[in-house]
């Protein structure tokens, strides 16, 4: 497959096409934990100031 893309594939590396990106946009989405969850938190954090 690789051979028969060859002829109309480019491959550019990140530096070549950075300046054509546009900026980069982060979007946080919260998300609340289940019960069960927290309560694993919560000890992990527990078991962290214990040591």
């Amino acid at each position: 497959m690789r051979t028969r893309l060859a002829g109309c594939m480019v491959r550019r590396v990140r530096v070549e096409v950075l300046s054509q990106l546009p900026a980069r946009t982060d979007t946080r989405i919260p998300v609340g934990m289940t019960a069960e969850h927290l309560e694993e938190q919560i000890f992990a954090a527990a078991r962290r100031m214990i040591r």
